[in-house]
């Protein structure tokens, strides 16, 4: 890219995309090994690369009518020879290209028209070849659904794009969600913008995925777009009775919001028209809307009435789950309102109800809350351990917000402590994840400030 002038400042600026295409060079080394190889090998290495970069024997099997078994274990081992392939361990007749390029440069031979006809063929035949278990391949089939659109239609497409963002989701892979759910969406042709009620169920699911993405990955002040597209799927599942996936929409968790109106407080108020006023569905609506009417509203009072109705409910239903809920979205207004002792009351009962509880973001957030109080009383020690294991719970989480806000306070905890280098890795580790966080670029640049006064005061020969 440098050689051809890609990387110049008038060509970087100006590209639209940054999909690099194979050097010629390169693509002849590449081709010129491939030559050496039969016409056979390279007609089954074709197919094997529009599986992927990994493919199974009993995966090509089905797409090669007119040779045995024996016969392509045979075009493989030619394969496997040239190292064009590899066998992958401790996986009997699964093989994966051993560099990237190879599958490329394969793949970049093939017509359009050819490539389309060959993804057809492959999601069918995968298919029909995981069966009753094809909902755990469903990104794999999704992609091959994506590229045979225009032969296949759109209906399997938009069903495993859906199942795949709802496995992301359900494994803290927002971003891959949020991927699925657009798919999903531009296929069945339902616009994003504006309040269009969904026409059916599939589409409702596909927006009700798509704001949870979206809550897990857009900035604060552009949440109230996740909102409203929630609020479309809600209206969806309130017209047709299905008051359960309702309510689940309404109890979809925000980030903190302050100084922004997401319209959350609307649609919760709506989901606790739905629900007995002692259930647990109700508790959880209770505490979110206390969090949203002093977050959003300023209304502390208000709040605080929401919490311990909610605390009522989960005690006398003995549910720790909500118990934790309520306690964090407390302790989150007891942090606002300057309340620093409910503050550590608070977040150290939530720290022991999460060994009750797998919930990572309770935990990310109950340890949090519990540095800050420590930190904030001069308590650096315990400040670092709860920081620690907040940290850890924010990785398991995999979510910008939490990790980028559990990272923050350590940071300022190391920086209390005197352990500088600590601190500007810590800011690091967070900048990666959230670069536009101003907490960790204020400690960023403290760190840079201190260590450089640090060096200057020794010997040029030790620094």
């Amino acid at each position: 890219m440098v050689q051809e002038g890609e990387l110049a400042a008038d060509t970087a600026g100006n590209r639209d995309s940054w999909t690099v295409r194979i050097p010629e060079g390169v693509r002849e080394v590449i081709g010129r090994r491939l030559n050496r190889l039969s016409q056979r090998c390279n007609d089954t290495l074709t197919i094997a690369s529009v599986i992927g970069r990994e493919f199974a024997l009993d995966q090509i099997k089905p797409l090669i009518d007119d040779m045995t078994e024996d016969r392509l274990l045979e075009v493989l081992e030619e394969a496997l020879s040239a190292r064009v392939i590899e066998e992958l361990p401790q996986v009997v007749g699964r093989y994966q290209f051993t560099h990237a390029l190879i599958q490329d440069t394969l793949t970049g031979e093939l017509t359009l028209t050819r490539r389309v006809r060959l993804h057809a063929t492959i999601a069918e035949s995968l298919e029909r070849l995981y069966g009753e278990n094809a909902e755990a391949h469903a990104p794999e089939l999704a992609h091959h659904f994506a590229e045979a659109q225009s032969i296949l239609g759109t209906d399997r497409l938009v069903r495993y794009s859906l199942l795949s963002g709802k496995r992301a989701l359900a494994g803290y892979a927002h971003g891959d969600a949020l991927t699925y759910f657009q798919r999903g969406l531009t296929a069945r042709e339902i616009e994003l913008a504006g309040d269009e009620v969904p026409p059916d169920e599939e589409a409702a699911a596909l927006l009700f995925g798509l704001g949870r993405a979206q809550v897990a990955v857009l900035p604060v002040d552009q949440l109230h777009n996740a909102v409203a597209i929630l609020r479309r799927a809600f209206e969806y599942y309130s017209a047709v009775d299905d008051l359960d996936r309702a309510v689940a929409i309404a109890e979809t968790p925000l980030p903190p919001t302050a100084g922004h109106h997401t319209g959350m407080s609307q649609l919760l108020a709506r989901g606790l028209e739905l629900v007995p006023a002692t259930s647990l569905a109700a508790g959880r609506l209770l505490s979110l809307r206390g969090r949203v009417s002093y977050i959003e509203e300023g209304d502390y009072e208000g709040a605080q009435e929401a919490f311990n109705e909610s605390l009522e409910i989960a005690r006398r239903e003995g549910s720790a789950d909500l118990e934790l809920r309520t306690l964090l979205d407390a302790a989150e207004v007891a942090l606002y309102h300057n309340q620093i002792q409910d503050l550590l009351t608070l977040s150290l009962r939530a720290v022991d109800l999460t060994s009750m509880v797998d919930d990572p973001r309770g935990e990310a957030l109950a340890n949090f809350y519990a540095s800050i109080s420590h930190t904030i009383r001069g308590e650096p020690g315990p400040a670092a351990q709860f920081g620690d294991a907040g940290i850890a719970a924010a990785q398991r989480l995999r979510h910008h917000f939490y990790l980028a806000r559990t990272l923050s306070v350590r940071e300022y905890v190391a920086r209390l402590l005197g352990q500088w280098p600590t601190a500007l890795e810590l800011c690091n580790r967070g900048l990666a994840v959230s670069p536009r966080e101003s907490r960790l670029l204020f400690g960023r640049v403290l760190g840079h400030v201190r260590l450089v006064s640090l060096i200057r005061r020794k010997p040029v020969w030790t620094s």
